[in-house]
């Protein structure tokens, strides 16, 4: 939940006790994309992956967050990368097509696709 005082964002968050956070002057549409919009909980991890785009264009990037749905990427930058490509866990040397879902500069959400 948001409420604004004076020109000042405040996210409340409701656990066993009621969290204040002062966010500061922001629009209310960049305060909602803090929200957890995830139905499928993540696990934090950092290890290395490898995106396929094809058999001469490949990308290292490090494998931030995953589900059995999906994987929260981190790379340098994001622009080349195609909708949809393999990615390889490296500490697995296991293969999974997967479509991004969102980007950003040197973050990539995608999910696994059969």
């Amino acid at each position: 939940m948001f409420f604004e005082t004076r020109h000042q964002w405040f996210l409340v968050t409701v656990t066993s006790s009621i969290d204040i956070v002062k966010i500061g002057k922001h629009r209310m549409s960049d305060l909602e994309t803090l929200e957890e919009n995830r139905t499928i909980p993540r696990t934090r991890t950092l290890q290395g992956a490898t995106i396929l785009v094809d058999k001469n264009s490949t990308f290292s990037c490090q494998i931030k967050t995953r589900s059995d749905k999906g994987f929260g990427l981190k790379l340098g930058n994001s622009n080349g990368i195609p909708d949809e490509f393999q990615l390889v866990d490296g500490k697995n040397d296991v293969c999974y097509n997967v479509a991004v879902v969102w980007r950003k500069r040197s973050m990539l959400g995608v999910e696994i696709v059969d």
